[in-house]
């Protein structure tokens, strides 16, 4: 078949969009983020997104929280968001408050059709960005381009930081999977880590670590009666190009992420494996995401502060970025 678009009626009044060609069937949940919340290869059925819990949320339900982290929780129905212009930790910042993971990723955004994908376009209101994503389905194989562009129509210069947040769980993920990557080096999170790393060490990246009398390799990915928290950054593309892929040997599935190592020179990877025992995951979630991005740690103010890896749009200035997505499954 050839590409379209359509929007669908999700639960509790939520709308969706699909795109759809005879490799993909993409699933966009407009009214939040334009979070991608299925991601299907047609041949077979595999969908390597994380679906949480509590799953899709009625966009128009009163929010309760007073925190801006347990908001956007409440509304996570998984998938994959994108976080700009502030990803991880709340911030002030130019008079306004940056909540948890940006404001881009709890609004709503609209949508155009393309001859070959879907535009999608919001105007923020706490940073005076225009934020646009294109996403376009290959005609020839299971591949998905999402293209990014944002413009700073403010009369100042404004930071930023940008970055994708794909989630991913199981069937997927399993103990017969494993991360690979062309990054050189991983470096904990400085500020929560999780047991396994020193918080802010590096490491040569695949990671062999000794923890409570094992040796544990962190490109394997732990399987759904393993316990592990994780938040550290892979850094030190070599190539101009730089990826990521998650493999699952056992099913014969995978997928490739792809991008231009100036766009997003380092990739966030955060697991939550049955570790944490409070809210908002009680010990129930196993799930894991590795993320492109333009900057690390988490929280805009914390990158000012310490790695100053921000980003700075000037005045009328446009920037633009792409990433490319491949599913394989047998």
């Amino acid at each position: 078949m050839s590409f379209s678009a359509r929007e669908i009626e999700l639960r509790l009044g939520a709308r969706g969009v699909v795109l759809e060609n005879e490799h993909l069937s993409v699933l966009v949940l407009v009214e939040k983020g334009a979070d991608i919340l299925s991601i299907r290869h047609k041949a077979n059925g595999f969908d390597p997104m994380w679906v949480s819990p509590w799953g899709v949320r009625s966009p128009h339900a009163l929010a309760t929280a007073p925190d801006s982290q347990i908001a956007w929780m409440e509304s996570y129905a998984g998938g994959w968001q994108e976080l700009f212009p502030n990803g991880g930790a709340a911030c002030v910042h130019h008079g306004a408050e940056l909540p948890f993971h940006g404001e881009a990723s709890v609004s709503p955004w609209e949508w155009e059709v393309l001859p070959d994908g879907v535009r999608f376009f919001v105007r923020l209101v706490r940073s005076p960005f225009t934020l646009e994503r294109t996403m376009r389905l290959s005609p020839d194989a299971p591949v998905l381009t999402v293209e990014g562009r944002a413009t700073n129509h403010g009369r100042v210069p404004i930071e930023y930081m940008w970055s994708h947040h794909p989630a991913f769980g199981a069937p997927f993920l399993s103990a017969e999977s494993r991360i690979e990557s062309n990054a050189l080096k991983l470096i904990a999170d400085p500020y929560g880590p999780g047991p396994l790393l020193e918080a802010g060490s590096e490491h040569v990246w695949p990671t062999l670590i000794e923890h409570a009398g094992k040796t544990i390799d962190l490109a394997r990915i732990p399987g759904e009666d393993e316990i592990r928290s994780l938040m550290a950054y892979l850094v030190d593309f070599p190539e101009e190009t730089a990826w990521y892929a998650i493999v699952n040997d056992d099913a014969g599935t995978s997928i490739r992420f792809e991008w231009n190592r100036d766009d997003f020179p380092c990739a966030w990877l955060w697991q939550e494996m049955h570790f944490h025992q409070d809210a908002p995951w009680y010990g129930e979630c196993y799930v894991m995401a590795i993320e492109p991005a333009t900057s690390y740690p988490g929280g805009l103010a914390n990158v000012l502060s310490t790695t100053k890896t921000h980003r700075i749009l000037e005045p009328g200035q446009t920037v633009t970025n792409a990433l490319e997505i491949a599913l394989t499954a047998v």
